[in-house]
């Protein structure tokens, strides 16, 4: 599939945790979002291969490659570099030392679903490249 086919209110949910995936994608849905889930790294890449979403969320410790590789393989890549990202994490992720600046936001689990919908609507989708 083209970039150019996918919806423009695609979003790619990174979560290796079913009920947490399940969970982000009723709650995007919910807001009208068309979320497509991916259970690790390689599956996340594979899916921005079909297009462009307007933001990312992402589970940094995944069991098997983690959030960090494909936060560096989207970042290596200038079609996805833009896209917002999410981080939605265990609090052990952010106190490992490593720069959070290059996220759209960070979030701890349990998410606060209130703050994480509020930064996801304060996006300014103007600025997400198109698909």
């Amino acid at each position: 599939m083209e970039a150019t086919n996918v919806p423009n209110r695609a979003v790619l949910v990174v979560e290796d945790d079913a009920a947490t995936r399940s969970f982000l994608f009723d709650l995007l849905e919910g807001e009208g979002f068309w979320p497509v889930t991916a259970e690790n790294r390689d599956e996340a890449l594979e899916a921005l291969k079909s297009g462009i979403p307007r933001f990312i969320t992402l589970d940094l410790v995944m069991r098997h490659k983690t959030g960090w590789e494909f936060l560096d393989a989207l970042h290596q890549n200038p079609l996805w570099a833009a896209i917002p990202v999410f981080v939605i994490a265990g609090p052990s992720s952010a106190e490992s030392g490593v720069d959070l600046t290059s996220v759209a936001g960070y979030f701890k689990k349990p998410l606060d679903v209130e703050a994480f919908l509020r930064a996801v609507r304060g996006l300014n989708f103007a600025q997400v490249r198109p698909s």
